[in-house]
């Protein structure tokens, strides 16, 4: 039984490995590397779908799930050495590559989803419930699952109290918004005739920062250890600095393009 429903799992990961090795083995770097801005395009919408005040939670983990499974997959496929190539055009997306990023993305997702399956069943967290010959229902052997268990009743009660313990200092970053945007603006300029340049100043970058540390002290799995409590011979706040740093990088690079 356990052999049979890694092949029915194997399966379905094959058939998404094959549709996305047949988009990608015939692409030159250049198109790869397009597909990566496109396939980015379609991920930063779904983010900003999912940071929406009135969207339902259901539909928000589905779009958070995204990233959990589809992104790292992503990054492995689409990935290369473009060091050869002197920068990213910014090619204008049309209805056709639109659709075609949002079928690679699914298939990525896909594929991190079997991954993660797999995972769990030899760890004994999932088992399976019911299988037919193209049927299978997995389900959480204990019934709560500590770190489940733990997500659910603690982790958004968590940040929605630092939430409110920082209100002062977000509605002080939204009325400088504007500020900032009047800063940034005059910034970017065309590099290279086809690409985008900008330039920043402390200001700008202070803001990023604070927005991206006050995210971050939110986020789920966010545990106070002291500063320079050590993991792996590294000091803890050079982790969290190095969470906010690619923090920055989203809504900094959206709200500049």
């Amino acid at each position: 039984m356990e052999q049979d429903v890694y092949s029915f799992l194997d399966q379905i990961k094959y058939e998404a490995q094959t549709y996305v090795s047949s988009r990608l083995e015939s692409m030159t770097l250049q198109q790869r590397q397009g597909a990566m801005t496109e396939t980015i395009r379609v991920l930063d919408f779904l983010f900003a779908e999912t940071i929406k005040p009135n969207i339902d939670p259901s539909n928000r983990e589905q779009l958070v799930n995204v990233f959990r499974y589809a992104y790292p997959v992503l990054v492995k496929c689409l990935y290369s050495n473009f060091s050869s190539e002197k920068g990213i055009a910014l090619i204008a997306s049309d209805d056709n590559s639109i659709i075609n990023a949002n079928r690679l993305v699914h298939a990525c997702e896909i594929i991190g989803y079997i991954n993660n399956y797999k995972e769990q069943l030899k760890l004994g967290i999932l088992s399976v419930k019911k299988q037919e010959k193209d049927y299978l229902h997995l389900t959480f052997t204990d019934k709560y699952y500590w770190i489940e268990f733990i997500e659910d009743n603690t982790i958004l009660k968590y940040a929605y109290e630092v939430a409110y313990t920082q209100i002062e200092d977000y509605e002080e970053a939204f009325n400088r918004l504007p500020e900032i945007l009047s800063q940034m603006e005059p910034l970017v300029y065309v590099w290279k005739d086809h690409y985008i340049g900008y330039t920043t100043n402390p200001a700008i970058d202070n803001f990023f920062y604070k927005n991206a540390l006050w995210d971050a002290l939110q986020a789920a799995e966010w545990y106070a250890f002291p500063k320079d409590c050590k993991f792996g011979g590294i000091p803890f706040e050079k982790y969290v600095h190095t969470v906010v740093m690619l923090i920055i990088m989203t809504p900094g690079n959206w709200t500049r393009i």
